[in-house]
């Protein structure tokens, strides 16, 4: 699939419908569609959420599964955008959507924009490196039955199948995600106004709006990201999992098997020494990944460590450690698994710091020797991996 750039010169709808306006992606939606003058109805339960709308937005209160003030709200609109969330509890998806389509039949509107998360997939996908990481984890806990997927997926296959409502809708679904194989880039001038994932909101609403105006990716499920990526890791570290993930892995299974193969302790600290340990190591971990981050962000080099780097940053922090913000991360796991009391957490601590170690830390290491040889092994050679 080829890179496309989104201006705001591209084709717009006159008249759109937004469903779930009041979210961050929703929220974005609607900003771009009044910048952009396109007129706009807001569907919502919470009318009073949306205050200080522009001339060319009408807000229209309605509960999503009353079908006939869903068809008047959509009636005289090119297309109706949901942003919908994916709460397992409340369902909205589920139990909205049914009547969201059926509503736009009645109403003659056909054209539906929708939004999956970015580890969704759609059949005979190939995985990028971020639904193969993602994924894995996701595997896990659907073993203890915690099903993030569920409401994305349901979307997916009643769109697919034309299922629950959905025969007869051409549609378009989304997912915001940066690290993908397939993103789309949306427009750089309001780059710097970040959602979810690191992807733009205004790139989404961007996306959104031309789909549908445009018949283009209809009955697609395109990436929508903030930025281009590198088509091969040999210009980036090719890290093998995300850095939080060994960590949130360990201590999700810490946590399990504190329940399912419990040790008994001969003593166990009290609540409140290990709430004041929980505090500790948490607050210093973020403070230390906080400093970190700022550190790139003044020197202008990307943290992401799925993007090719522009510098080595050597103050500040990183003249004690070649990892802080690693270093941060073990202090806030140590702080939960002191403030949940669990032995198991601890156990499984030094596994996920070898895994974090040689499936992230080694290659962003040779990928820096790769890029900036004697530079960084002086660096290598005078500061720490760790402390």
């Amino acid at each position: 699939m080829e890179w496309v750039h989104m201006t705001t010169n591209v084709a717009k709808p006159a008249r759109v419908a937004i469903i779930g306006a009041s979210g961050t992606y929703g929220a974005g939606i609607l900003a771009r569609a009044e910048e952009l003058g396109v007129e706009a109805v807001v569907v919502t339960r919470s009318p009073h959420k949306f205050k200080e709308v522009k001339p060319t937005t009408t807000v229209v209160e309605a509960q999503l599964d009353d079908e006939e003030k869903l068809k008047e709200a959509f009636t005289g609109s090119d297309g109706v955008i949901s942003a919908l969330g994916d709460d397992r509890k409340k369902r909205p998806k589920t139990h909205s959507l049914p009547h969201v389509w059926n509503a736009m039949k009645a109403a003659g509107v056909t054209k539906y924009i929708g939004m999956g998360s970015g580890a969704m997939m759609m059949p005979g996908e190939k995985r990028g490196r971020f639904q193969r990481n993602v994924r894995a984890m996701l595997r896990v806990l659907k073993l203890f039955r915690v099903d993030l997927l569920e409401q994305n997926e349901w979307e997916r296959d009643s769109l697919l199948r034309g299922d629950n409502g959905a025969d007869g809708i051409t549609w378009v679904l989304t997912r915001p995600v940066r690290p993908t194989k397939t993103p789309f880039v949306g427009a750089y001038v309001h780059k710097d106004e970040r959602g979810p994932m690191d992807c733009s909101m205004y790139d989404h609403g961007d996306f959104c709006l031309y789909c549908v105006a445009s018949n283009e990716w209809d009955n697609l499920a395109p990436h929508v990201s903030s930025g281009p990526q590198p088509s091969q890791t040999s210009g980036t570290a090719g890290i093998l999992v995300p850095p939080p993930v060994p960590l949130l892995v360990a201590l999700v299974l810490g946590l399990v098997l504190d329940h399912t193969v419990p040790f008994d302790l001969p003593f166990e600290a009290p609540l409140w020494t290990r709430s004041i340990a929980a505090v500790a190591g948490i607050v210093a971990g973020v403070l230390l990944i906080a400093s970190a981050y700022r550190l790139f962000r003044r020197a202008g080099v990307d943290a992401d460590p799925y993007r090719p780097t522009s510098g080595i940053i050597s103050s500040g922090l990183y003249k004690y450690s070649r990892n802080p913000m690693y270093v941060g991360l073990i202090l806030i796991y140590a702080g939960l698994a002191a403030l949940f009391g669990s032995l198991w957490c601890w156990l499984l601590l030094p596994v996920a710091v070898l895994v974090l170690d040689f499936g992230v830390v080694r290659h962003e290491e040779a990928y820096l020797e790769r890029r900036f040889g004697d530079a960084y092994r002086t660096y290598r050679n005078q500061v720490r991996r760790w402390l």
